[in-house]
């Protein structure tokens, strides 16, 4: 291809770059707004554990801390986005740093979000739009109101599939150390990983091993430093059990993820879920079909991804958790949409009439989600109390249909969270606490907590657990995402053994008033050590 002459190149830069910057920019400063604040009350479970992580990296030099140990130890969360709030001074004792480190990790995601779109063929301005308009989508603007290690996933993701879109020797070695980076921070980059290896493969040539040995480094020396440090939790056991389940319950599997991801596709994009939004999201959903089936027949490296990815998240035994699991491809899938609507256009229109009507279509995604990204801006931005402010910035507050059925809620538990710093001083320093929300509990009393969500399908298993961790904090709620359980779980299996520590009432002044929270002593059992 002929060089560009030099007058027209730094236009064309400009062209191209524009779009992802003006993107870029502006959604960190949309981002940071609207979810700085005081607190990290109401980010959800996963949350604290990256929060616990960071401060445990962090005092290393010192050597880890117990709760440290544990953190690391019972949750197989890969290392790198604890590692990124550690080295940006984030963590647990700096609130405000932690939520702008992550309004500029989710606008970088835009900007290269935006970018790619550019190099699937989009023309710059549609290219601009399609990433304004994932930017503004109500589950994005979820993300950044939380605090998770999806917006770093995307940048490595992204990175990954925009390098391996114009596969330069320095562009797949990037392309296959952002795969490695992207399996360190969430598990399921095991299938970037392994669609960027195959990409590689496919066409490196005699460097395909060197790129092989790039992309799996990142993991394999995660997996050394676990093995050589004795911390023994692994998704892998997960993984083993979904492997080995009957015919029939993998079936209810594949039909629970399914209808979870439909129901949560559409809630990405409008929070009510109502039937125009699920007609305008079946449109998006066949055209991007379409367009990722086209892309998988030109070998393309980010349809590759989205094929192990789909088949992967489909296979995994959580899905309450499949706003988020899609949330990481949606971006893909947007720009499948935009690029098969606009060969089919194509064939039949000028270009630019081409143009017109991609940003039509781009402007009707925007009719279904902006009433509801506008609804949660509102809700934010004039919010009268502090109270109101905190539950409105909290994602949690968007399983609830108004912000004052969510303050309502938040008013209900707040007892229970009053609770959970006394903690500390009626269970013994080393010992742990049964709990449905271990994250909170280790977070805020500094003492190792235990996911009582694990028992709820084998009585036994809550046995065993008791034996090894007596305590036990029961409070008078559910989860977000629901986890199953009942409120109080499991005060009525123990309620005749319970040795009661502390309770916490809806009125601290009401000794009659219902109880929200309580923690308890289980006392050994004869024959047990």
């Amino acid at each position: 291809m002929a060089e560009l002459p030099p007058s027209t190149a730094p236009a064309r830069a400009v062209r191209l770059w524009l779009g992802p910057l003006l993107n870029l920019l502006a959604s960190a400063s949309a981002y940071a707004g609207l979810a700085v604040r005081d607190q990290f009350n109401g980010i959800l479970a996963d949350g604290y554990v990256y929060l616990m992580q960071a401060d445990s990296i962090a005092g290393l030099p010192h050597g880890m801390s117990a709760l440290g140990r544990f953190v690391f130890g019972y949750y197989p969360f890969p290392p790198l986005y604890p590692l990124l709030l550690a080295l940006t001074g984030a963590g647990a004792n700096a609130v405000h740093q932690t939520f702008i480190v992550n309004a500029a990790v989710l606008a970088l995601v835009v900007g290269l979000v935006t970018r790619w779109y550019a190099v699937l063929g989009l023309p710059p301005l549609v290219a601009w739009a399609l990433g304004a308009l994932f930017a503004s989508l109500p589950v994005t603007l979820i993300t950044a109101l939380d605090v998770q290690s999806e917006p770093l996933y995307l940048v490595c993701s992204m990175t990954a599939v925009l390098c391996a879109a114009a596969p330069t020797p320095p562009r797949l070695h990037w392309a296959a150390l952002a795969s490695g980076l992207a399996l360190i921070t969430r598990t399921a980059g095991v299938a970037l990983v392994v669609a960027v290896i195959a990409y590689c493969w496919h066409s490196a040539g005699a460097r395909r091993l060197r790129l092989v040995a790039l992309a799996l480094a990142p993991a394999a020396a995660w997996w050394l430093l676990r093995a050589g440090a004795d911390l023994e939790a692994s998704y892998t056991d997960i993984a083993l059990r979904t492997v080995a389940v009957t015919p029939a319950a993998l079936a209810q599997l594949l039909t629970t993820n399914s209808a979870a991801l439909i129901e949560f596709g559409v809630r990405s994009f409008a929070l009510d879920g109502q039937a125009y939004a699920r007609s305008g999201v079946l449109v998006a959903a066949l055209l991007a079909g379409v367009g990722w089936l086209c892309r998988l027949r030109q070998r393309d490296c980010a349809a590759w991804y989205v094929l192990g990815y789909g088949a992967l998240i489909l296979l995994w035994p959580y899905p309450h958790h499949a706003r988020r699991f899609l949330f990481v491809v949606l971006p893909l899938l947007l720009g499948f949409a935009g690029w098969a609507l606009q060969g089919a256009l194509r064939a039949y229109a000028p270009e630019r009439m081409v143009t017109v009507v991609l940003i039509a279509a781009v402007l009707s995604g925007g009719l279904l989600a902006w009433p509801s990204t506008a609804g949660m801006v509102v809700d934010i931005s004039l919010a009268s109390t502090a109270e109101q402010r905190l539950v409105a910035q909290s994602p949690a507050r968007y399983f609830e249909r108004s912000l004052a059925r969510a303050t309502t809620t938040w008013r209900n538990s707040a007892p229970v969270f009053e609770l959970l710093p006394s903690l500390a001083n009626e269970v013994p320093e080393g010992s742990c606490i049964c709990s449905i929300i271990p994250e909170q509990v280790s977070f805020v009393s500094g003492r190792a907590g235990l996911n009582l969500s694990d028992t709820r399908a084998e009585p036994a298993a809550l046995e065993r657990q008791l034996q090894r961790c007596p305590y036990v904090f029961m409070v008078a709620m559910t989860t977000v995402p629901p986890n199953g359980l009942p409120p109080m779980y499991p005060y009525r299996q123990l309620e005749h053994e319970l040795e009661v520590l502390r309770v916490a009432r809806a009125n601290a002044q009401d000794d009659s008033s219902a109880v929200m929270a309580m923690l308890a002593r289980v006392p050994p059992r004869q024959g047990s050590r």
